[in-house]
């Protein structure tokens, strides 16, 4: 008897991103693979004042994460609808939350706040002031992994998050996913580079 292929048409179910980043590990360790789902923010005023730039996100495992997306897809679907919450849009009622009320803004955000607190093990972040980068940074031309704040935000959040996964109950490695909107992408891409020279390769890796 012939093998029979099944086909699904139609667009790719949010979920299905996050099994295709640990497609190729045994189901117990592809259940339980932590990711790190990181975003980079920047603070545009830092042209005209001391600004900052922040890296931050939280870390659960591939099963966590799948069912974070589902819930989080639900409550977004649900009126006031949104394609993706920001949080300035919710406080100021504009964008996506343009008509609606600071109650209704806030009990969204709030809805979804909750399934983050449900299914997140982990909360990491690492900021800096490039003014303040600058100052200390600028007349050291031997150093090697920090060259920009990018590289110093991941060499201290990864640092970091080392020092503390024990007591995080946090155990096996750890994937860096960012966003993929980050504005200065090359940056990100070009510190990763830098911060892998100073760990072993088994340890950390990033997508």
């Amino acid at each position: 008897m012939s093998k029979t292929q099944r086909c699904r048409l139609g667009p790719p179910q949010p979920s299905e991103s996050i099994w295709a980043l640990v497609s190729g590990l045994p189901a117990d360790k592809r259940r339980n693979r932590l990711l790190s789902m990181l975003q980079v923010f920047v603070d545009e005023s830092e042209s005209v004042g001391d600004g900052i730039y922040a890296m931050a996100g939280y870390i659960s495992t591939a099963e966590n994460w799948v069912r974070f997306i589902g819930e989080w897809e639900e409550v977004k679907s649900r009126v006031p609808r949104i394609e993706s919450f920001k949080f300035s849009e919710c406080i100021k009622q504009k964008g996506q939350f343009y008509g609606c009320s600071e109650d209704a803004s806030l009990d969204k955000m709030a809805e979804l706040y909750d399934i983050i607190g449900k299914h997140a093990l982990a909360y990491v972040t690492s900021a800096v002031q490039p003014k303040k980068y600058k100052e200390v940074f600028s007349g050291i031309r031997e150093q090697k992994v920090v060259r920009s704040s990018y590289a110093l935000l991941l060499f201290t959040l990864i640092t970091g998050l080392m020092r503390h996964m024990e007591t995080l109950g946090l155990n096996g490695p750890v994937e860096f996913i960012f966003d993929n909107q980050v504005m200065e992408e090359w940056k990100v891409l070009d510190a990763w580079h830098r911060t892998r020279l100073s760990f072993r390769p088994r340890w950390i890796s990033i997508r």
